[in-house]
């Protein structure tokens, strides 16, 4: 593409700038809904440097403790009781729940279990029944496969009487065969069969 004199020169194009304002820095703002806390950021040396600077530090003898000259007992850890006219506080801080009475567990029944003699009535009762189940499920069977058997006997005894008690006409013409096969309506009369019988 040839210049034109007297024309501008073309700037090559370059996007449009932006200047940035300073922007705020949210990486650890708790932004999120109420009570939820973002993990801090642990700042300490790593492990190994600890292990190293333990390792290098000369190990202090265990000192024995001075025993004090007057031989005094001491008392034994007795429970902390509540002092009087303070309010209860739960420890989880939870001031809206009461002091228990009881135990949440005393609540629940305790399940008995069924003796030996009960477990196995149950299960002999259970196994006699499971027997007489499946003896009525094999009867069912047996009684539908004779029916079906049955049924099979009479189709095949009716195709037989039928056969038999049919008029026939016995052709031996070969012309004539080959004239009743051309018409759809004698061909459905035809029927190929022991003669000899």
């Amino acid at each position: 593409m040839a210049e034109q004199s007297g024309s501008r020169k073309r700037k090559e194009w370059e996007p449009k700038q932006v200047e940035i304002k300073e922007a705020l820095d949210l990486r650890h703002a708790s932004l999120g809904p109420r009570g939820y806390k973002v993990k801090p950021v642990k700042s300490g040396k790593s492990t190994y440097e600890k292990i190293l600077r333990a390792q290098q530090q000369p190990e202090e003898q265990p000192m024995a403790m001075e025993h004090d000259g007057d031989d005094t007992e001491i008392a034994p850890a007795v429970k902390r009781q509540r002092a009087e006219g303070v309010a209860y506080r739960n420890v989880s801080g939870k001031t809206w729940k009461g002091e228990a009475e009881k135990r949440a567990s005393a609540d629940k029944n305790a399940v008995l279990g069924s003796s030996w003699e009960k477990k196995m009535q149950a299960k002999a009762l259970k196994k006699a029944f499971q027997e007489q189940k499946q003896a009525a499920v094999d009867a069912h069977k047996e009684k539908r496969k004779a029916a079906a058997k049955h049924r099979q006997a009479v189709k095949d005894r009716k195709k037989q009487n039928q056969e038999k008690s049919a008029v026939v006409q016995k052709i031996t013409n070969a012309a004539t065969v080959k004239k009743m096969l051309k018409s759809k309506k004698q061909r459905k009369l035809l029927r190929t069969a022991d003669t000899n019988s």
